[in-house]
């Protein structure tokens, strides 16, 4: 999907927006992580215990916010990537 969505659309200034996703690939790539980290928190919860699913879902939450927070800086830096 290369479709673009207007800012205006959603309340911005006009510009497209990007897709997020350079290609199917990147966005199952992203899928499979988030079921890989669903299943291992499911598999902790229910081997070990509730409060270890629990604290393995946090880590993974923050490690996934982090991983997002330097690739979404990494894509503002370069402007040949962004919509004109």
């Amino acid at each position: 999907m290369t479709e673009r969505i207007e800012r205006s659309e959603a309340g911005g200034n006009g510009t497209p927006l990007r897709n997020p996703f350079r290609n199917e690939r990147d966005a199952f790539r992203v899928l499979v992580m988030f079921v890989a980290a669903g299943a291992a928190v499911i598999a902790a919860a229910l081997l070990i215990d509730e409060l270890v699913g629990a604290i393995l879902g946090l880590v993974l939450l923050v490690a996934g916010l982090w991983s997002a927070s330097r690739w979404l800086a990494a894509w503002l830096r370069h402007d040949d990537d962004r919509p004109a």
